[in-house]
């Protein structure tokens, strides 16, 4: 018996969620510390000890699929993930290069259950967003088309940075939550107006930001000018391109 799981961990490359309080989901334990290599962010490797080799997955994505790739059927390998991988996580990465037959994700609870869970908030008609290195422009389309928006910041766009853009384009009516550290000793909520947050300061690295409106946001016909590239002036006013959409009858 002990044989035939030892095969099978081998053969498959297993994606573990860990919890914010540090905690895996079952028999997630044990895959750790039986791991001949064992991937995941500093802070993941530190909390857990394994016999093997531990590599920090820090900007080198390409080399860490090359390397699960030489090594499968060879090698116990788990990648350690921040609470569910399949929520932009590296589940989808990974998958993406080597295949899904490659691997077994064990999920845990993610950052955005908690968040709801600790502000007592339904979720299933929540917009997510993330601007690690995309755009924030997709924070204001989403609260464009749902009354609960999750957004996952980063050192460029803090929540500080996304609450004076939103203000910047008339958009100040928001209930904001600003959610540091969940499920650690040092979690935090702290509920705020975009005025205030935007004057903030010294966010927690592990934070995400939740904003909600009491009612379903007015259906505008028409894209804002600011959405479209275009040398200032030089485009057809809102207006007339709404009443050209209309005649259209798309």
């Amino acid at each position: 018996m002990k044989e035939t799981s030892s095969a099978g961990q081998i053969n498959k490359v297993y994606i573990i969620g860990v919890g914010a309080d540090g905690s895996l989901p079952p028999a997630g334990l044990r895959l750790v510390e039986e791991a001949d290599i064992l991937f995941g962010g500093e802070r993941l490797l530190e909390m857990f000890s394994s016999a093997g080799q531990k590599v920090v997955i820090k900007g080198n994505l390409s080399e860490v699929s090359e390397q699960i790739k030489s090594n499968l059927g060879r090698k116990r390998m788990a990648v350690l993930a921040s609470g569910d991988p399949n929520f932009y996580g590296i589940a989808k990465y990974l998958i993406g290069k080597l295949g899904k037959e490659v691997f077994k994700i064990i999920p845990n609870v993610s950052s955005m259950q908690l968040a709801f869970a600790r502000i007592k908030e339904s979720w299933e008609d929540a917009t997510f967003v993330s601007v690690h290195g995309r755009e924030v422009g997709e924070v204001l389309k989403a609260l464009s088309q749902s009354r609960k928006v999750a957004v996952l910041t980063d050192e460029r766009w803090d929540p500080a940075a996304v609450a004076r853009f939103l203000l910047e384009r008339g958009i100040n009516e928001l209930e904001a939550y600003l959610c540091e550290d969940l499920g650690t000793e040092k979690e935090r909520i702290t509920k705020t107006g975009l005025p205030e947050l935007s004057q903030m300061k010294g966010f927690s690295p592990l934070n995400l930001l939740l904003l909600l409106r009491e009612r379903e946001p007015a259906r505008a016909f028409g894209i804002p000018e600011e959405e479209f590239a275009h040398r200032r002036g030089l485009i057809t006013k809102k207006e007339i391109r709404a009443i050209v959409l209309s005649k259209l009858r798309l």
